[in-house]
């Protein structure tokens, strides 16, 4: 039975190249997609007013986490987001949401609070 091994070639923001050992000794490369891209995070301090998460293309989503040593609710929503009307997530909860930009969603809520926003 023939193995197949895979070997990963440096993959950049720009090319997700994936070299593949054939049984026979051969290299075929090919294309992994945009699933191939690195997710990231970045952290981002909590306000008392709506603040649009920082700009990041997205090829999923992203996954907004509240630290574990905030003290209070951050809300998150549309660019109305309120305590209100936002989806609340109070110290080490998270929230998945499909979005192609982080920069559509706000998120308001205790002064000094950080979440870490997750994109892939």
């Amino acid at each position: 039975m023939s193995r197949i091994v895979p070997l990963p070639v440096l993959n950049t923001a720009v090319d997700n190249t994936v070299a593949v050992l054939n049984p026979d000794g051969s290299v075929a490369s090919f294309t992994a997609g945009a699933l191939a891209t690195a997710a990231t995070s970045v952290a981002q301090t909590v306000t008392a007013s709506a603040a649009a998460l920082a700009a990041q293309a997205t090829t999923t989503g992203v996954n907004i986490r509240a630290s574990k040593t905030n003290g209070g609710t951050t809300f998150v929503g549309g660019s109305d987001v309120s305590a209100a009307n936002g989806y609340p997530l109070d110290a080490g909860e998270s929230v998945s949401v499909a979005v192609s930009n982080a920069s559509a969603l706000f998120i308001i809520g205790t002064v000094a609070d950080t979440v870490r926003v997750l994109r892939s």
